[in-house]
């Protein structure tokens, strides 16, 4: 478990208050043009979503983040800001970022 402050395991509670149980399904209702880049938490520090439970899709990217728990954007927002950049270095090559 991370060293959350107050205010992180708050706003932890808010986020499992909102989640929805048919999340995944909505999420993959994506229109054809759209690509989806997932990141998993590693499976040795959460085991709330594991990779094999993302289901394979033609539009989806899954991609292990090693050494990090759920909150990945709290605990390495430099591996979800890079995996942000490079759809967009994706979709347009030539794009100056």
């Amino acid at each position: 478990m991370p060293s959350w402050t107050r205010e992180d395991a708050v706003y932890r509670v808010l986020a499992l208050h909102m989640a929805q149980s048919n999340l995944v399904e909505e999420i993959f209702a994506i229109p054809p043009h759209v690509r989806v880049t997932v990141l998993v938490s590693d499976p040795e520090l959460s085991n709330i979503c594991l990779i094999e439970h993302v289901p394979t899709h033609p539009q989806v990217q899954k991609m292990l983040v090693r050494g990090v728990g759920h909150w990945i954007q709290l605990e390495k927002p430099g591996v979800v800001v890079n995996t942000a950049l490079a759809s967009v270095e994706a979709l347009c090559p030539t794009a100056a970022l």
